[in-house]
């Protein structure tokens, strides 16, 4: 069982170095403009993934917003391999969080 965690913005408005500047942290992955992933193992303790990457953008997201960077090109990933069963829940203080945001989760599972 893995957990992969994902914060993405893709964009034309902003180059990756412009994002990195704003957000003030680098982006580890090549699948977007600008992307930073996490990964949790079995062993690893929970992360709040949602909180995690929320605490990152939400107080940049009126600078993105007068680049013309639009909220529907900023998107939270779980990516889920699991083995038996796929069960998650969430929060929901932080599922209320995204929608005032305007942020998308996606979730992708898949037997391992």
């Amino acid at each position: 069982m893995r957990y992969y965690y994902s914060l993405k913005i893709s964009t034309d408005n902003l180059s990756r170095d412009n994002l990195e500047e704003i957000i003030g942290v680098k982006s580890n992955c090549e699948h977007a403009t600008w992307e930073l992933e996490v990964e949790e193992k079995e062993e690893d303790e929970y992360v709040n993934f949602i909180q995690y990457f929320m605490d990152i953008i939400e107080d940049k997201l009126p600078i993105l917003d007068s680049f013309g960077v639009e909220r529907e090109s900023i998107t939270i990933w779980m990516l889920y391999a699991y083995n038996n069963q796929c069960n998650m829940e969430f929060e929901a203080e932080d599922l209320l969080r995204l929608g005032k945001n305007k942020i998308k989760l996606c979730i992708s599972c898949w037997e391992e």
